[in-house]
């Protein structure tokens, strides 16, 4: 026989006057512990991350402890690479969880369920990044506890069991479980709520102890609730229902869905009784003979489906105290027809009740989710993209509403997002800078690898014309150029300080911008080849919360969100003046990435080159392919006539022969005359439309690697052949008759045709 508390028999017995049927929550059994921990102010003045306070939280013989914050300052940005973290670790298990500000926000000032009676408590921080404080009174710690029974015919006939698709809600004591809505959210019983802040839904449980006290798996499988997202109804049988979503995981920065990968799918509406069985799986408790250990951990049964009754639906199924919220699934389908939310089963008759799925505030609050559950729910409408949203989507943000469109689930905690036009490619940085690229039309994801080098790339950005992908560190304003075949970050200039989390290529006009938060968000240039920062103009925002940045070639604009207020704002590239799109629909925090598609770009180093005057002395197609210092040579010859070049090399490739928008050519060379700058140096290309060499670019070269990139005015496409795609260019070196050496040669590192539809 089982104890009950008085509370729990007088509650039980007035559900039972009423209705006929309890709600079957089993309230986690805990007791609040007083305790007494302050790190005072505490900073590190190191050259590193370090542990600057650190102690252990104990009550003895608690099965489990979950942790109460009274004051949590944490110093840095959560964005970063500088964010200081607590470290909270199960002394039983070794279970950790990791919570910056931002967490710590989240989950209510509590932490995770951690098993055992002892949780050792880490405060890291990082350099020179502010003060950090940690206070604690108060603990919880678990209890023995008891629920209550619905058990149809005096035998408990559940099975362990376990569904990926189905979670333990707590404190409250109920189940819940993932629906295919558009974020792969939750439903429970309305009665469940949830509305306690620091709510927490649990997959993957483990046993209970053989005293029955309750185990939890480690904070990687434990979710906090968006308590802004919920909508619910708990107005007895029939009418009980409750719609929410969940934050990422501190740990992993995943969704549920990313880690469990199935949902229960919902009926359009709940059949009448013709035969079927209804399932209930959820975390009921249990009593002897039944063993301890399976005491609210995942069981399920299924029994008869008794009647349909307007919006009621019930069944001759067992349950017991916690598996109010559990999913009423019809077995001949195995589709959700509802939410079980009340007990009235006996021996000897009765049913268990719950909520039909075409409720319709419940179909209402469907179709018109809120927060995590809503992001991402407009329309698809290219070509601005947005990553990183609290659901972890990449989808469209609209050039004209700014209303963010889910097109697919990806990769956790991303932070840049860059398009490659060249492969049709976005490329993605995520936090623990791990690169994958994202296929523009399919949404396919392939994983790169960790990009080496850097502590945290924050943003990305890829210039089509020279094929490189930047990368910026937010935290000191530090740019990378990233081998995307080596995964190495190499550092361009030195940190330029500022707060810069967003930047994108503007290949029209060459231009790397970028978005720096410090002290008002403004837009800036970013020099490629020194990492340098100079301003535009401010956005005029205040204190906005812009981290990504797309250049749209359409209109020429660069877009932006604020997360502060979850809008899209379009900003002018001359001026950095930003204009309200309109509000977004998503959900986006610290970390997100933006960019927009282009029109096609394809780029064409030499198929064949030809030497018109000089010697060659080495190098070849491959050494013209890249810019790598690998040098094709030719050695100067004396003129042959007045006005003359002393070299002179004919190169030959072909691009594809779609109508161009934009024809660009590169050359990367030297030579080695002194003094160089007496060299006049000479870009031609060929005009197939009137069969002749124009000069698109002459000046005086230089001793070391000169780079210049050409972009004749005019219709591009009189430099391609129509049917075969042939482009020419011819370059020439002109001895003054003044220099200081002869024999001279000319160096060419990187010859490149791009062309833009």
């Amino acid at each position: 026989m089982r104890f009950r508390s008085l509370r729990s028999v007088l509650a039980i017995f007035a559900l039972g006057a009423v209705s006929g049927a309890f709600g079957q929550t089993a309230e986690l059994p805990s007791r609040d512990v007083s305790i007494n921990v302050d790190s005072g102010f505490v900073t590190n003045k190191g050259s590193g991350p370090a542990v600057v306070f650190t102690t252990t939280v104990r009550v003895p013989r608690a099965p489990w402890l979950r942790l109460q914050f009274a004051n949590v300052t944490l110093a840095g940005d959560p964005s970063a690479d500088n964010a200081s973290y607590l470290r909270l670790t199960s002394m039983r298990d070794a279970a950790v969880q990791r919570l910056n500000s931002r967490h710590v926000f989240e989950w209510a000032n509590t932490s995770a369920y951690f098993n055992g009676d002892s949780v050792r408590v880490e405060l890291i921080a990082y350099p020179d990044t502010g003060p950090n404080r940690i206070r604690m009174t108060t603990v919880t710690a678990g209890e023995l506890g008891e629920g209550v029974d619905s058990i149809c015919d005096g035998t408990d006939l559940r099975t362990l069991s376990n569904d990926p698709r189905s979670a333990r809600l707590l404190p409250v004591g109920c189940s819940a479980w993932m629906i295919n809505d558009l974020n792969r959210q939750f439903a429970t019983a309305g009665h469940c709520g949830p509305t306690q802040s620091g709510s927490v839904v649990q997959f993957n449980v483990p046993l209970s102890n053989s005293n029955g006290s309750l185990n939890h798996p480690p904070p990687s499988d434990q979710y906090v609730v968006d308590l802004t997202s919920v909508q619910r109804q708990s107005g007895g049988v029939g009418l009980d229902w409750s719609y929410f979503g969940v934050n990422p995981n501190s740990n992993t920065f995943l969704q549920p869905f990313q880690v469990q990968g199935s949902t229960y799918i919902l009926a359009a509406s709940a059949p009448a009784p013709s035969g079927q069985l209804i399932r209930i799986t959820g975390y009921g408790t249990v009593s002897s003979p039944v063993s301890p250990t399976w005491n609210q951990v995942q069981k399920t049964h299924a029994g008869p489906y008794t009647s349909m009754s307007g919006t009621t639906v019930r069944y001759r199924t067992d349950t017991t105290g916690g598996n109010s919220g559990s999913p009423v699934i019809d077995e001949s389908t195995g589709l959700a027809i509802g939410v079980h939310t009340h007990g009235g089963c006996t021996s000897t008759g009765g049913s268990n009740a719950g909520t039909a799925i075409h409720h319709a505030g419940w179909q209402n609050a469907l179709a018109n989710p809120l927060r995590v559950c809503r992001s991402g729910m407009a329309a698809i409408a290219p070509p601005v993209f947005a990553a990183g949203d609290f659901a972890n989507n990449f989808g469209t943000v609209a050039a004209t509403n700014g209303a963010f469109g889910k097109v697919a689930q990806v990769g956790a905690g991303i932070q840049g997002l860059a398009y490659d036009s060249t492969s049709g490619n976005f490329y993605a940085i995520d936090t623990t800078r791990r690169l994958f690229t994202i296929n523009a039309t399919t949404s396919a994801v392939a994983d790169l690898g960790i990009v080496s080098g850097t502590t945290l790339i924050n943003g990305l950005a890829f210039d089509p014309g020279s094929a490189t992908l930047y990368g910026i560190r937010q935290s000191d304003g530090q740019l990378y150029r990233i081998n995307t075949v080596t995964l190495v970050a190499t550092t361009i200039g030195g940190p330029q300080g500022g707060t810069v989390g967003g930047i994108d290529y503007d290949a029209v006009n060459n231009v790397l911008y970028g978005l720096d938060d410090a002290g008002g968000t403004k837009l800036i240039r970013i020099n490629t080849t020194t990492g340098a920062h100079t301003l535009v103009g401010g956005l005029g925002l205040g204190g906005a919360d812009c981290n990504g940045l797309a250049f749209n070639s359409a209109d020429g604009m660069l877009y932006t969100i604020n997360a502060g207020n979850q809008s899209a704002y379009r900003i002018n590239p001359t001026t950095g003046a930003a204009t309200l799109v309109g509000g977004t629909g998503g959900l986006f925090g610290s970390g997100f990435g933006m960019a927009a598609l282009s029109g096609q770009v394809a780029n064409s180093t030499p198929t064949h080159f030809s030497i018109i005057t000089g010697v060659h002395l080495g190098g070849g197609l491959a050494e013209l392919a890249a810019s790598d210092d690998l040098y094709f040579r030719v050695r100067e010859v004396p003129p042959v006539g007045l006005g003359l070049p002393s070299v002179r090399v004919g190169f030959q490739s072909a691009v594809p022969t779609f109508t161009l928008s934009e024809l660009k050519f590169r050359l990367e060379a030297s030579v080695t005359a002194s003094p160089a700058s007496s060299v006049m140096q000479q870009i031609e290309l060929y005009n197939h439309l009137t069969n002749t060499w124009e000069i698109v670019d002459s000046r005086s070269t230089s001793a070391t690697d000169l780079v210049v990139e050409v972009t004749p005015s005019g219709n591009p496409n009189r430099f391609v052949q129509a049917v075969t795609g042939r482009v020419d260019a011819r370059i020439s070196y002109y001895d003054p008759g003044t220099l200081f050496s002869f024999g001279w040669q000319s160096r060419i590192d990187h010859v490149l045709w791009t062309v833009r539809d």
